[in-house]
């Protein structure tokens, strides 16, 4: 899920799942390990505030 929060905290992911949901890990990481991806180019950090409003959910 760590992966996935990331990944949402950078603006590859919409919205998060339920803490109890399993995610796809092996396509996460892929995401992350490939350079000059789309999050690469494109990430863009959420704001502090909307990280904040979901860090006791997660």
């Amino acid at each position: 899920m760590s992966v996935y929060v990331l990944l949402w905290a950078l603006g590859d992911k919409d919205e998060l799942p339920p803490s109890s949901e399993i995610c796809d890990v092996p396509a996460d990481v892929g995401v992350i390990k490939e350079p000059g991806t789309q999050l690469a180019q494109n990430g863009e950090l959420r704001s502090m505030d909307e990280i904040l409003d979901l860090a006791d959910y997660y």
